[in-house]
């Protein structure tokens, strides 16, 4: 699998058919609406894989008040973690191959911890 992270843009909107014209985002297609009186009015692509890395295996979110990271295991072997507040990597450790590939993963509701 691939781990794509996006940015989904939100805008508050008219209630659905008082415009007149019906509802479109910014760019251009028909908006979604939300019970809150939202809408969708754009995405972008903020980070991907490498293809390198080979496929994502697992895949974990951690928040909390100081962090937002996101944690991937890849096929070459590889832990990474996102951290979603900067454009930065905030960690990547090897894991060997000789103790096989990941399947899954749990982190710790306090966050202290990890397991593969």
């Amino acid at each position: 699998g691939a781990v794509h992270l996006w940015r989904v843009d939100m805008a508050s909107s008219q209630p659905h058919g008082q415009s007149g014209q019906g509802d479109v985002s910014t760019n251009g297609n028909p908006s979604h609406h939300g019970s809150a009186g939202l809408s969708v009015s754009g995405c972008s692509l903020v980070r991907s894989v490498d293809p390198a890395e080979g496929p994502a295996l697992c895949v974990q979110h951690f928040n909390s008040d100081v962090c937002s990271v996101v944690t991937y295991v890849t096929q070459s072997g590889g832990l990474h973690g996102w951290d979603l507040r900067c454009a930065q990597e905030a960690f990547r450790l090897p894991l060997r191959p000789e103790l096989g590939r990941a399947t899954c993963m749990t982190v710790a509701p306090d966050r202290h911890w990890l397991g593969l």
